[in-house]
């Protein structure tokens, strides 16, 4: 498999092409370089740290909920985990589909944190949610400042 050699654009391209027909970019002479590692942008290498830090939460969170015998309480972290950990490893390849899922978490997570903030009033619970909506929010920022920098593959 070749791919550009510019390190913006590195898309695919076909074997002895000279030029890439995505960005015009000169290739090598043997047509283009293979890539041996994917280049993320920091924010969305920070964004898939976040992501998976949100998954571990959850995972302490739904064993929390199995600790008190909530079974629904459980499942919806465990929602919240296989979503977090999706968008997470997608968005390490650095993948479109990633910022898509990530976006999906953050938006359904917050909202879900404002409805708690909501109904709870304990000082431990409040905090705990204003640092998920905290989470939550860094995620939607990092995803959509490096979006451009997401390969639609």
């Amino acid at each position: 498999m070749q791919y550009c050699a510019n390190p913006e654009c590195g898309k695919e391209v076909k074997e002895g092409a000279v030029f890439c027909p995505f960005c015009g970019t000169k290739l090598a002479e043997s047509g283009a370089r293979p890539i041996t590692e994917v280049k993320r942008h920091l924010s969305i290498t920070i964004c898939a740290i976040l992501l998976f830090i949100c998954a571990l939460i959850h995972i302490i969170n739904m064993g929390d909920f199995m600790a008190y015998g909530d079974f629904a309480g459980s499942i919806g972290q465990l929602f919240f985990v296989l979503f977090a950990l999706i968008a997470g490893l997608f968005l390490w390849k650095s993948k479109e589909i990633g910022g898509i899922i990530g976006l999906a978490y953050g938006i359904i997570s917050t909202i879900a944190t404002l409805a708690l903030l909501a109904y709870f009033s304990e000082w431990v619970t409040v905090y705990g949610l204003i640092i998920d909506f905290s989470l939550n929010t860094a995620i939607i920022i990092l995803i959509i400042v490096g979006w451009k920098h997401l390969k639609h593959s």
